[in-house]
């Protein structure tokens, strides 16, 4: 059974039409969450978080370029690779926020907005737990490796969570101002 968080959202009448036939016209009323700002200003929201999504696709790419040995564990190499799924969604987070309207319906307030802050959370935190497994790997297997490339690898992931609490800064900053509106029906 399909699941649909957004149902209750939406009403129906019937109403005849000029044709004189019964049909469901349908009307959205839940919340509606309105822009602190105009047009303009969101189109340079949307370019700063894509500019965001970018850094953090850029320095995980970069981080897989290095060739180190933990790189050639499993354990170590699977928190990295999930560190792009969160990052991707982001993006999806992006794309539903740049063709939302003012004001958003709930829909396009939770798969737009809140999707682009939960990704960043995502990402920050498989960055601390591969973190946390290059370490392991670090004290486990103390002189089988080059420590320069190890530490190199190793260096980006305080990049990557700093990238994620400065886009949190930028969002708190930005988007602390939208208000919660409800939609009024009129009564026929």
């Amino acid at each position: 059974m399909l699941r649909n968080p957004y149902k209750d959202d939406y009403d129906h009448r019937p109403e005849v039409n000029r044709r004189g036939r019964f049909v469901d016209r349908f009307y959205y009323k839940g919340d509606l969450y309105k822009l602190p700002f105009d047009g303009k200003q969101k189109k340079r929201t949307v370019v700063v978080s894509l500019l965001f999504f970018l850094l953090f696709i850029g320095l995980w790419v970069l981080q897989g370029l290095i060739n180190q040995a933990s790189s050639r564990v499993l354990w170590v190499l699977v928190p990295y690779m999930f560190i792009l799924l969160p990052a991707l969604y982001m993006g999806l987070g992006i794309a539903e926020y740049a063709f939302s309207h003012n004001p958003m319906r709930r829909e396009e307030y939770e798969k737009g907005l809140e999707r682009m802050k939960h990704s960043v959370l995502g990402v920050m935190i498989f960055s601390v737990i591969s973190m946390i497994c290059e370490i392991l790997y670090l004290i486990l297997r103390a002189g089988q490796y080059e420590w320069k490339s190890e530490l190199l690898f190793s260096i980006f992931y305080p990049f990557l969570i700093g990238a994620g609490i400065l886009f949190g800064k930028y969002y708190d900053r930005t988007f602390s101002g939208i208000t919660m509106e409800k939609v009024e029906l009129e009564n026929e």
